[in-house]
């Protein structure tokens, strides 16, 4: 799709595909664009106008965005910051969020209405003019001038979440460095195949710094994405050896990243480095992307590498919490690829399992958590249980199109995940649809109890190269430096809001308890928090500091929490006259010279026996 509206091909009796979302006529984005070529977007401190400008003699006059609050004392919003660009793509670096791809189609279209007909730009009805003095110097820099995933937007006649918008998009693929983050988007039938790069974008945490159309010098957009991704890591020495003047947050992020992006950008040289991201052709001509973790030179000349794939590191699979577990394949089977390329076929009929991280599309509530049930009680999609990470509350029942899969689980069969449900103490209810790599299952209450009935084998999805394969071990050094050239990670935090405890976790997240649930939690020392989080194989492995412990003790295993806590702060058995004092083996003892309190961090807890998926 062009950014200009003088040169775009849309065809208005088309229909564009809305990724996850439902199927949007071109044709009524453009009777929506003539009847009120206006987009109002919903943020904290009030809502944006986003919307078309034109005049008589531009061939393409751009659009403009202007941003209106509440203030004391008049009586209509306050227009407090305008900006007009070319493109939608300088519109959005302007703004610092995305424009999602359906209101990217209805100003494209409206553009096209409001130039031919030689209309100026509109004045925002129930908001003054002209600008107050208080302008935001730079709104995007502050999260109340950013629209949230549950803010409403109101396109025409069309109502709805901006996170209803934004599940329309679809990302191939992504690179990433610290907070900085490269995004490529595919452009939906019928302007393309849903592989096809058709936009960009550039972030430093959640705002954007640069996004486009057009991949600076990259003329084939069907090209690999490696390709697409290194030309954009070259974009920021570009602007810098242009010279070419840039808003402040631009310069600033130019400034920090450009050389480090170009020795990314650089082809690896003969022998891969450990941390290439490479494409592996299997033995039965399939192709699964890993990481290299090792290379040695092979008898007879060549490179033996080993490599773990990206599969292994998927809730409940059997490598998941064997980090140092790799397969080996030599020079002639694999190439390298920049970022991480997203796979289109996810298997829609296939319900989420057990320990699928999800993100919610628009709920208020939450953003992220964990499935915990997928309940089947009638036809159509099913409904999820989900445990929230980053608000305490208890589990939340959403529908399927509520969510979308960040990390979706990867049980190599049923026995393995009744097995793991059963540590957990996470009972099957009458109505669950349970779904591993290899096979499904439907429970229904029998006389005894749940039973499984509908057995069936799960239809092919991705390819998993660790199935019945042997493991090769390499050193436990190796994942940890890995984990350094992945970028600076910063270190967990923990600050109590009012009487929640808010734990920010580089690995986890945010995670939210309430606060006498994450003292109960930390009373129960590290060695207890560990085995609480061993009996649930599905969360991510590591040694988490013991706040972090805490914190996902308190989320995913409350009632372990509180019968442990109560049972240790029961005051010890009374020993009788005369007798042997007894010792309560359960309470941890006092720190002293000669025994000193617990490391604040968890060891990894004992892997089971390897078991191929």
């Amino acid at each position: 799709m062009s950014e200009h509206p003088a040169t775009s091909n849309l065809r208005t009796g088309e229909t564009v595909w809305t990724g996850r979302g439902p199927r949007i006529p071109i044709s009524w984005l453009a009777a929506a664009g003539r009847a009120n070529p206006e987009v109002r977007v919903q943020v904290p401190a009030g809502w944006w106008r986003l919307t078309p400008a034109s005049t008589l003699h531009d061939p393409n006059p751009g659009y403009i965005a202007e941003l209106a609050v509440p203030v004391v004392g008049h009586d209509a919003p306050q227009v407090i910051y305008s900006t007009r660009t070319t493109t939608l793509s300088q519109l959005e670096a302007a703004l610092g969020w995305p424009i999602p791809l359906p209101i990217r189609l209805l100003l494209t279209l409206a553009s096209l209405s409001t130039r031919s007909a030689a209309t100026g730009p509109r004045t925002s009805p129930g908001a003054d003019r002209p600008a107050l003095t208080a302008d935001p110097a730079d709104p995007a820099e502050s999260a109340i001038y950013r629209p949230s995933r549950s803010n409403t937007v109101q396109a025409g006649d069309l109502l709805t979440t901006y996170g209803r918008l934004l599940a329309a998009e679809t990302v191939i693929a992504t690179w990433s460095y610290g907070t900085a983050r490269v995004d490529l988007l595919s452009d939906p039938p019928p302007n393309g195949v849903d592989d096809d790069l058709a936009y960009w974008r550039i972030y430093d945490g959640e705002r954007i710094l640069f996004a486009g159309a057009h991949v600076p010098g990259l003329l084939d957009l069907t090209a690999d994405p490696s390709e697409a991704l290194r030309s954009l890591l070259g974009l920021p020495a570009g602007l810098r050896r242009a010279s070419i003047r840039l808003a402040a947050g631009q310069a600033w992020f130019v400034d920090r990243y450009a050389d480090l992006f170009d020795q990314f950008a650089a082809i690896p040289g003969q022998i891969y480095p450990p941390g290439t991201h490479v494409r592996v052709t299997l033995p039965d001509g399939q192709d699964a992307d890993g990481a290299l973790y090792a290379s040695a030179p092979r008898d007879g000349g060549g490179t033996t590498y080993r490599w773990r794939p990206d599969a292994a590191n998927q809730p409940g699979h059997p490598w998941q919490r064997h980090p140092t577990w790799t397969l080996e394949t030599t020079e002639l089977h694999l190439t390298d690829i920049l970022g991480t390329h997203i796979s289109t076929d996810d298997q829609p009929d296939v319900p989420l399992a057990t320990g699928a991280v999800v993100r919610t599309v628009d709920d208020p509530r939450f953003t992220v958590g964990t499935v915990l049930r997928a309940l089947h009680y009638r036809t159509g999609s099913p409904t999820y249980e989900v445990q929230p990470h980053d608000t305490p509350t208890r589990p939340l029942l959403l529908p399927a199109d509520a969510v979308l899969p960040l990390r979706p689980s990867a049980w190599p069969s049923l026995d393995r995940l009744l097995t793991a449900r059963a540590d957990a103490g996470l009972d099957l209810l009458s109505g669950e649809v349970l779904a591993t790599t290899t096979e499904t299952a439907r429970v229904f209450d029998g006389p005894h109890g749940p039973r499984l009935y509908d057995v069936r084998p799960t239809p092919p999805g991705p390819v998993d190269p660790t199935r019945a394969a042997e493991p090769a071990t390499v050193s436990d050094e190796v994942p940890a430096l890995l984990t350094l050239l992945s970028g600076p990670t910063p270190t967990a935090t923990a600050q109590l809001i009012g009487t929640t405890r808010l734990v920010r976790d580089p690995v986890h997240g945010h995670l939210a308890v309430h606060e006498i649930e994450y003292q109960q939690a930390l009373a129960l020392g590290p060695d207890r928090l560990g085995a609480l989080l061993a009996r649930r194989p599905w969360l991510s492995p590591g040694n988490p500091p013991l706040e972090t412990a805490a914190a996902l003790a308190a989320i995913h295993a409350p009632l372990d929490v509180l019968t442990t806590f109560v049972r240790l702060s029961q005051p010890p058995p009374t020993s009788a006259p005369g007798s042997p004092g007894m010792e309560d083996v359960s309470r941890p003892a006092a720190p002293s010279p000669d025994s000193p309190s617990p490391a604040t961090s968890l060891s990894d807890p004992a892997a089971p026996a390897w078991d191929g998926p």
